[in-house]
């Protein structure tokens, strides 16, 4: 990392290109945690997440500067969707061990969560990408219809089937337990 002399606030990035670093600081700040909690949702373990997350943050650093400020949230989401897309593929791909590792619940999980919140994770886990997605948009990081139906290229009334499903799906998961 470079600073630029006749711009102090910027860094001259590996492409010759310049970043406000306040900027990138900004996103960061603001981005890390949804970007984090989507993709701890989405994969179903904290090393898949953190992973990701430092994915998006490289993305964010390479082309962030680039990106419409007006749409910036849509942006950040898409990516974010797209690596862990990217991710799942691989894992399925090369089943290894490394899967059944990061099926079975971490100690941090266990710690911060209940029985009732694994329980619900793993509902979660289990449910199809679309049906996944749209569950951790809306009911986990709370994003407007709006934003989700743009980030993921789909008409309202479609997002509302989807998480009618996915949150019917969820219940049936989970009906066993609290009977």
């Amino acid at each position: 990392v470079t600073f630029s002399p006749l711009r102090p606030s910027y860094i001259v990035k590996p492409d010759g290109n310049l970043m406000d670093r306040g900027r990138f600081e900004r996103l960061v700040g603001r981005y890390k945690d949804r970007i984090y909690t989507f993709a701890f949702y989405f994969l179903g373990n904290r090393e898949d997440a953190e992973d990701a997350t430092q994915e998006v943050l490289v993305k964010i650093w390479e082309k962030g500067d680039t990106a419409d400020s007006n749409h910036i949230d849509g942006w950040i989401a898409k990516v974010t969707r797209n690596i862990c897309i990217d991710m799942e593929r691989r894992r399925r791909r090369w089943k290894s061990e490394a899967w059944e590792v990061a099926q079975c619940p971490d100690p941090e999980t266990e710690l911060m969560g209940s029985e009732v919140q694994e329980r619900v994770r793993r509902a979660i886990l289990g449910l199809p990408g679309n049906m996944r997605e749209v569950v951790i948009l809306r009911d986990i990081q709370g994003l407007p219809y709006r934003e989700i139906c743009d980030m993921l290229g789909i008409s309202l009334s479609q997002l509302k089937v989807s998480l009618y499903r996915a949150r019917k799906r969820l219940k049936e998961l989970l009906e066993p337990f609290y009977l």
